[in-house]
């Protein structure tokens, strides 16, 4: 789910500039924050993830609705919509070093908060410590986008981001198989006497992934601030900026592409979170959860798959076209999934890392998971596009479109009161009207208040950017 966007370059730079600065992949003097800021990728991807794994086992343990348990994600995801733009003020207050500090040390905090909450099986609880946790989130979201840009040179930009974007998912990959190792696969062989005993053994289990992780966030801090970044001014004065006048809510394809934010994050989110409730029911296979969890990950590992595809294809094809050909793709699977053929017909999915070989489940599930193939680079196309031409009001365009980021709590939660009310299959629907929006955004919201010409210039940068 993470990812961001390459600043696209003065229209005044000459093409033979751009070809020399764009064969440097990272500054010299930046190697080590390079690696550093990958790992904050991969750690956000998995802090993510692993909310996945919590939702059934939340609905479990507190006996919950599918809409109550998918209230996990909207305590996580609506800390974007509160602190974003707070984040980006911040940053512009005390610089991006100490900003990335401080939001290792407030996303330290979410995880130690996991320890009473767990142990007390409050689910309120459990709810702020992850609001707390993802706040920290939220801060370390808006710094780590720029500075990934900024350790290199901007063309390659997209390149270093979707480097970053591969560890992410590489992350919400392993994720469900640690995270299901840990909490679901521990207590399984273990033979309680009563079935309260089982709820507090696995409500204990909930503690083990977020003690280690505030452990190791904390030493990451540590070296962040021991470690030299770039710096980034909050306004540019190149030419190219100063022609930028009013407001950047004034820039309609930048609130389009807010709207295709909300709703690819949405998208991606729920069908992760309902996906091991979904195996569970009849329809489906009754799957049960340490089974599911393969899937799971397959669902998460096609997002990484298709972000190394996506790493060579988008020095290839435009931006707009890569969009579109991803979102026609996953509309087609989402509508295929409900089809009749879909839920009739089984196959047989090979398991990794299990003693399963094999689990037998409808095709319909199969292409579920195939939906993270195509939101890979959602994030990467969407993000660039919207910011397309914005100049010195791109840091605050930044904050808008983090902010959007919370239509991962406000869909799951939708979603799961339609599963509630209409059943799984159907709730799906929502999913695919997101991926109608999106197709609006690919098509013609991209470009909505641009003239020819400056549309034009967009695409050739962002296309220069990718390579």
């Amino acid at each position: 789910m993470a990812g961001g966007t390459p600043m696209t370059s003065s229209g005044s730079q000459s093409q033979d500039s751009k070809s020399r600065v764009g064969s440097v992949f990272v500054a010299s003097q930046y190697k080590g924050a390079m690696v550093l800021l990958v790992v904050l990728y991969f750690i956000i991807g998995f802090t993510t993830v692993l909310n996945d794994i919590l939702i059934p086992v939340m609905r479990e343990i507190h006996q919950l609705s599918t809409m109550e348990a998918m209230f996990v994600q909207s305590a996580f995801f609506i800390a974007f919509a509160i602190w974003a733009i707070p984040a980006g003020l911040v940053m512009e207050r005390i610089g991006y070093k100490r900003s990335l500090v401080l939001a290792l040390g407030i996303m330290g905090i979410g995880y130690l908060l996991f320890i009473p909450a767990a142990h007390y099986m409050e689910y309120m609880a459990v709810l702020f410590a992850l609001f707390v946790l993802a706040t920290g989130v939220a801060f370390l979201q808006v710094a780590l986008n720029p500075l990934i840009v900024k350790v290199g040179p901007e063309q390659t930009g997209s390149a270093r981001m979707n480097l970053g974007g591969s560890f992410n998912s590489f992350a919400t990959t392993i994720g469900p198989l640690i995270g299901g190792a840990v909490i679901l696969s521990s207590i399984q062989e273990i033979d309680f006497a009563s079935h309260g005993e089982y709820i507090i053994a696995k409500a204990a289990a909930v503690q083990i992934p977020y003690m280690v992780q505030a452990v190791a966030i904390i030493g990451i801090a540590a070296l962040i601030y021991f470690t030299r970044l770039p710096k980034i001014d909050s306004v540019s004065t190149s030419s190219a900026d100063s022609q930028v006048k009013g407001s950047f809510l004034d820039h309609k394809h930048l609130m389009y592409g807010a709207g295709g934010i909300f709703c690819y994050v949405g998208v991606e989110v729920s069908i992760g979170s309902i996906l091991m409730l979904y195996l569970a029911t009849p329809e489906m296979g009754g799957l049960g959860h340490e089974q599911a969890v393969p899937l799971l990950a397959y669902y998460w590992g096609s997002t990484m798959v298709g972000r190394l595809i996506g790493f060579v294809v988008c020095q290839k094809i435009r931006t707009q076209y890569l969009l579109q050909i991803v979102t026609v793709a996953a509309l087609a699977l989402i509508l295929g999934s409900f089809m009749p053929f879909a839920l009739e017909n089984t196959v047989a999915i090979p398991v990794l890392f299990s003693d399963m070989a094999a689990i037998e489940v409808p095709l319909a599930a199969l292409f579920l998971i195939l939906c993270g193939l195509c939101h890979s680079v959602m994030w990467p196309s969407i993000f660039p596009l919207s910011i397309a031409n914005l100049g010195a009001f791109t840091p605050k365009a930044s904050g808008l479109l983090c902010t959007m980021i919370v239509g991962g709590g406000i869909l799951p939660p939708l979603q799961g009161f339609l599963a509630d009310s209409i059943g799984y299959k159907w709730s799906f629907i929502l999913c695919a009207l997101c991926y109608v929006y999106i197709l609006f955004f690919a098509f013609v919201g991209y470009k909505a208040g641009q003239s020819n010409k400056i549309s034009e210039t967009s695409s050739d940068e962002i296309s220069v950017a990718n390579t």
